[in-house]
């Protein structure tokens, strides 16, 4: 598995979509309460790091909703020097700023809620929108790790 390019490597799998359900009828776990998200912090960071993102203008529940539930997924995530790793991480792919071109359709325009709605999430996580100079290919890949 390959660590998030932005963190810490792990030592092992990291859930990204928090409580799959795979474990119902197991006893109740007690687990510390997450911090709670500071969204307007976050806000600002995205709008720092990632300035050709369209901003954001208002942040309903649904959007808090979304936010809050990548927050609260991985303790790691649980601290805005996480969410500003995350924010430059994505200001370095061209794709997800804006800044490559595919033919005549218009550039890709990202926002806040896209990045935090979890399919999306995942594969900014998962490496999908690195610019190609910097991927390896998958075959090279497999091979380097083993």
């Amino acid at each position: 598995m390959r660590p998030e390019p932005f963190s810490e490597p792990v030592s092992e799998p990291i859930p990204l979509f928090g409580n799959s359900g795979c474990d119902q009828g197991a006893p109740d776990r007690k687990t510390p309460a997450a911090p709670e998200c500071p969204h307007q912090e976050i806000i600002d960071a995205y709008h720092e790091l990632v300035p050709t993102g369209r901003q954001v203008r208002t942040w309903g529940t649904e959007r808090q909703r979304k936010l809050r539930a990548r927050w609260r997924e991985d303790a790691a995530r649980q601290s805005i020097e996480w969410w500003r790793g995350f924010f430059a991480y994505i200001g370095r792919s061209d794709f997800l700023t804006g800044r490559a071109q595919s033919g005549q359709r218009a550039p890709f325009e990202i926002d806040l809620e896209w990045i935090v709605t979890p399919t999306n999430f995942a594969k900014i996580v998962e490496g999908k929108y690195e610019n190609r100079s910097t991927q390896q290919p998958a075959r090279a890949r497999q091979e380097a790790e083993g």
